[in-house]
């Protein structure tokens, strides 16, 4: 599915990414911690295309997607849920999802699977989606990555802020993407966020990878991981 070898990126002539390796198979989600800072947004973005230089190698379904151009990527079925959402804020909850739907070409079956997942949005097509709740904005920006039909899916820290009853309703749709075969690279600070729904974790600190481990044994013993994450 998803093969990162020897990435490092940089911005202007400033080295972030040192040679970081890693795989996402179909049906897996693999967390991405570490301190704010540490490079986990801008692996997001070096797989995205949104980087001013790339080295190393990225390859998605066997196909080398590290050279191509950004607005290319989605069109490959990656989905990207930027931190901080990034919604069309002036335009209607169907306005945003179409402007999904058109990336791939997708029509009204993939739009009702989408609002099948997320009732509450259905109760808002018409609504501007710039006055949605924090929550809701949250549900919108994952339902418009949803909307090209992704097998793969970036998300970064989608719980920020939220209230504990959206945590859980983006955890339920992370692990039902997941039961579909969906691949999840998923951003993330905190260890409770993701135990329940992470098959494997890397610790990214200073733009490198400085720990990885399954899921199950950090739940077997989670102080582990406090050294890097500061908890």
């Amino acid at each position: 599915m998803l093969e990162v070898s020897n990435l490092s990126t940089y911005y202007s002539n400033i080295k972030i990414l040192k040679d970081i390796s890693f795989t996402v198979q179909r049906g897996e989600v693999l967390c991405l911690l570490g301190r704010n800072g540490a490079g986990k947004t801008t692996t997001l973005k070096s797989i995205m295309g949104l980087v001013d230089k790339v080295e190393g190698n990225i390859n998605f379904n066997n196909e080398r997607i590290s050279k191509i151009s950004a607005h290319l990527v989605p069109k490959k079925g990656i989905g990207y849920v930027p931190q901080g959402r990034r919604l069309f804020s002036e335009l209607t909850v169907e306005e945003n999802l179409e402007i999904g739907l058109l990336t791939r070409k997708n029509g009204e079956q993939t739009i009702n699977k989408v609002l099948e997942m997320f009732p509450r949005l259905n109760e808002r097509l018409k609504q501007v989606s710039g006055t949605l709740s924090g929550g809701e904005q949250q549900m919108l920006a994952l339902a418009r990555a949803l909307c090209i039909e992704p097998t793969l899916l970036l998300l970064d820290e989608p719980t920020e802020g939220l209230q504990p009853s959206m945590i859980s309703l983006i955890r339920k749709s992370v692990l039902e993407l997941k039961k579909q075969g969906v691949a999840i690279l998923l951003v993330e600070q905190r260890v409770e966020a993701i135990l329940s729904i992470a098959d494997k974790i890397i610790v990214i600190e200073n733009g490198a990878i400085v720990f990885s481990s399954t899921a199950q044994k950090i739940k077997n013993n989670p102080k582990k991981l406090y050294r890097f994450i500061g908890v």
